[in-house]
């Protein structure tokens, strides 16, 4: 993977519309890159128990909406990664043995693996957004596995520690590579103009 393949994203978000009209104009163009993604094996495994399962759902005309929705969302947390279904995550003690098991599961956390990596050589500071909390959690996990040091702000973390985690994140020299935030708590009133990479994981 070449360095023009990795989307370099300028993010900020500004309270003030004068100063956010004026930092903006400051600003290089956005770029934005939309990959495709191939599910792994374990992904299209459970992506056709899913649809199999609920056969008669999918081909029902009317009076389904709510189950269809159901399935719909069942579908899209598998292909975010398999570990966000119930009772699929194994428990494995061994923390070289569990990592292997968590990128090799998720077609599209192998490719967020070998681009955060080269984000990491290139010196750049990377936001990953997910409206899942349990993505939130395996993201963190596969972080701690790296070694990476980072933040996170979901809709658990208070106001207060809000700004503790985000001042860090900004300070002089921080050591943290990457912010983890929820799409629904990390979008209002933050300010982490310091990264200079965001990636939509559930795109």
């Amino acid at each position: 993977m070449g360095s023009d393949d990795v989307s370099s994203l300028n993010f900020i978000a500004s309270s003030g519309g004068g100063v956010k009209k004026d930092v903006m104009k400051e600003l290089p163009p956005k770029k934005e890159l939309i990959l495709r993604v191939e599910l792994s094996s374990k992904q299209k495994e459970y992506y056709k128990a899913i649809l199999t399962r609920n056969y008669q759902i999918l081909t029902r005309r009317g009076g389904a909406q709510i189950s269809l929705i159901n399935v719909v969302m069942e579908l899209r947390k598998l292909c975010c990664h398999p570990y966000m279904l119930e009772g699929v995550e194994p428990d494995i003690e061994d923390a070289t043995e569990a990592y292997k098991l968590l990128l090799e599961s998720s077609g599209k956390l192998q490719l967020l693996d070998k681009m955060m990596v080269k984000l990491k050589e290139q010196g750049h500071r990377v936001l990953i957004y997910s409206q899942f909390q349990h993505m939130l959690d395996l993201l963190e996990d596969y972080c701690t596995y790296k070694k990476w040091q980072y933040e996170r702000i979901d809709g658990k973390v208070g106001g207060a520690e809000r700004q503790v985690r985000i001042d860090r994140f900004n300070a002089k020299n921080s050591s943290r590579f990457c912010f983890l935030l929820s799409t629904r708590a990390g979008g209002l009133g933050i300010n982490l103009a310091t990264a200079d990479t965001v990636i939509i994981y559930d795109r």
